[in-house]
């Protein structure tokens, strides 16, 4: 799997995603995989997201 970063998004598509982003409830990355899939005729793919926000932090610093 690659990463990949996309500059000089027009305001408009900007606009859009974040909309779509927001009203999915969605970050950016994942609205923006999604329309780059469809986009490329793959509605069919499923992605998997993973909230992170129950995960705890741990500080072993100290040892």
């Amino acid at each position: 799997m690659i990463d990949c970063t996309i500059r000089n998004i027009p305001e408009a598509v900007e606009e859009r995603l974040t909309e779509e982003a927001r009203r999915r409830d969605l970050s950016i990355d994942q609205a923006a995989l999604e329309a780059i899939a469809r986009g490329l005729g793959l509605e069919s793919l499923r992605f998997e997201y993973y909230e992170l926000d129950d995960l705890e932090i741990v500080d072993d610093a100290d040892g």
